[in-house]
């Protein structure tokens, strides 16, 4: 459950180990959510004969939350526009979700996790009161819905093994939960992104 007023920020890290084996394949893990967990599996690839090296990769995720009324939405049909891509960061999305006000002043979630444009909000709240008069419908208050904006900015670096936190240090999971939210992975093609070119 979201509380209001929303924090304006949300900073999570998180770190990934690339395995670069002497054959010229790479495979990197999944986001590790401790300090611990990425010395675990730097130290495990480090001494086996294939690999060639290790590299270690920082992830920092900065989320920025607001609500925002329907006519501050872009127009139907108009790309969501993003915000510039910030120095030093690799890539930015934005998108938008619906949570239903409570009495107590909290938000909790309300259909999908990801509305990748403002037509998707449109039709998604013209469904929901079209579809309040249904006998299997999810019945809501329609006036108790409001519209986060969510902006992902993510920042990476790599870094040396000396350079991780001390195992103290909280888990990505950890810190969305603590915010009210629950991590969910955004495809690629969900809501406007705006990355750095590849280089060539």
């Amino acid at each position: 459950m979201i509380t209001l007023p929303l924090s304006p920020e949300q900073r999570t890290v998180y770190w990934t180990v690339a395995v670069c084996d002497t054959y010229g394949s790479v495979r990197r893990t999944t986001g590790l959510h401790s300090a611990s967990a990425a010395r675990h599996q730097h130290a495990y690839w480090s001494v086996k004969q294939s690999t060639a090296r290790v590299e270690l990769t920082e992830h920092t995720l900065l989320q920025t939350r607001t609500v925002i009324p329907f006519e501050d939405l872009p127009g139907p049909g108009e790309p969501t526009p993003l915000p510039d891509l910030p120095a030093g960061a690799q890539e930015v999305k934005r998108f938008f979700q619906f949570v239903r006000a409570l009495e107590d002043g909290s938000l909790t979630g309300f259909g999908p996790a990801v509305l990748p444009a403002s037509d998707d909000v449109r039709c998604f709240y013209e469904r929901t009161v079209r579809n309040q008069e249904g006998a299997q419908a999810v019945r809501v208050d329609v006036s108790t819905l409001r519209i986060l904006n969510i902006t992902l900015t993510l920042y990476t670096r790599e870094l040396q093994l000396a350079d991780l936190p001390d195992d103290d240090a909280a888990s990505l999971t950890g810190q969305l939960e603590t915010a009210g939210l629950h991590w969910v992975p955004v495809p690629g093609n969900a809501g406007a992104c705006r990355r750095v070119p590849l280089a060539d």
